[in-house]
């Protein structure tokens, strides 16, 4: 980080600390959770990390496309690496302004469990499938409530729930904050540094997968605006941190839109989107398409969406090698995967994709 830009950043210590989240605010569905005996002991939210870290949702994030499909270099990001990244810059940027750490932490573990296999593409195929919109974020928060511990849901507090409700905007669409707390708020803006960076790097950087089929020099505007924010994937990420806690500071509220790094962050933003289109992911999405059919084939009891959705890429791709050689799928052969625990807890519950059920 630049000399003067750490000396600006000393003045935003502590900015925030009147609109941090309280612990006496939190409040869950159910007071009769078994894991409730942590609370006298730490904050309610740390008490969410720890049922996030052991959470099934969590360890389902492994494997799952972040913006490379199975790629050759273990280097590359995942789901699982990403949300860890976000934590690391929400929880940064927490500690800076005076907001609640742990809300930020349990807030940026949670954002993605929502995610399908295979990218954004997964979740298109999804809204295909089923007919009905299909976004992440509300799918996140039904798995939280409707899916893990056998259905029973993990109990998490409405304010980590309502940020991962509200922490996606799709696509390159403008930033605007809209969660209930400015820590939801402050982890919206971190999971965009977090992939924006991130997927640069995976993609311009890291060219096990893409080979010289994408080169910096293709989009040089998109090169030359990552080299203002630094040399570096650290350097990018901590400019950007610095100036979110600058202008948050500046007008007593979580905001990165109007200063020079945001609007350059934002253009950075709608120029990466030029880019992930430039990736071919036909033969992605047509294993997924089989492997969808051949589910709806096979399941009656169970929404074969939901089903999908919770699967990483070797599943998606591991079940099409059997559709493409045998024409179809067995139960035999989902028992294995992780959905093969969760299958008997979902039969018979009728999970509406489009309702994140948080009125309570």
């Amino acid at each position: 980080m630049k000399p003067d830009l750490e000396m600006k950043l000393g003045s935003c210590r502590g900015a925030l600390a009147a609109l941090a989240a309280k612990d006496g605010d939190a409040r869950r569905r159910r007071r009769d959770d078994e894991d409730l005996w942590m609370a006298p002991y730490g904050s309610p939210y740390a008490v969410d990390v720890n049922k996030l870290l052991c959470s099934k949702a969590i360890r389902r994030l492994h494997g799952k496309t972040q913006v490379v499909v199975l790629p050759k270099n273990s280097h590359t990001r995942d789901r699982l690496s990403h949300s860890f990244e976000v934590a690391g810059i929400a929880t940064t940027a927490a500690r800076i302004l005076g907001l609640n750490e742990s809300l930020c932490l349990a807030a940026a573990l949670a954002h993605d469990i929502g995610h399908t296999p295979l990218g954004h593409g997964g979740e298109k195929l999804m809204a295909e499938a089923t007919g009905r919109p299909f976004r992440h974020e509300i799918f996140g928060v039904i798995v939280a409530q409707k899916i893990e511990r056998q259905g029973q849901g993990l109990n998490l507090t409405y304010q980590v729930l309502d940020a991962v409700r509200n922490h996606s905007r799709g696509g390159d669409r403008q930033l605007r904050c809209s969660s209930s707390t400015v820590e939801g708020d402050l982890m919206m803006f971190s999971d965009k540094i977090g992939y924006i960076f991130a997927d640069f790097n995976d993609i311009f950087v890291r060219t096990a997968h893409t080979g010289s089929r994408l080169k910096p020099a293709d989009f040089p505007a998109l090169a030359e605006g990552m080299a203002w924010f630094g040399a570096n994937h650290r350097e990018r990420n901590a400019t950007c941190i610095a100036h979110l806690c600058l202008e948050s500071a500046e007008k007593g509220a979580v905001a990165f839109r109007d200063s020079e790094a945001a609007q350059r962050f934002t253009e950075v933003k709608k120029l990466m989107y030029q880019a992930y289109g430039s990736f071919d992911r036909k033969d992605a999405d047509a294993a997924a398409r089989r492997v969808l059919q051949a589910l709806s084939d096979l399941e009656r009891d169970v929404e074969p969406a939901i089903l999908f959705a919770l699967m990483n890429d070797d599943d998606v791709l591991g079940l099409n090698r059997k559709v493409e050689t045998r024409g179809t799928i067995a139960a035999a052969d989902l028992a294995p995967l992780s959905i093969g625990d969760i299958i008997p807890a979902l039969r018979g519950n009728n999970i509406d994709l489009t309702d994140p059920d948080l009125d309570w």
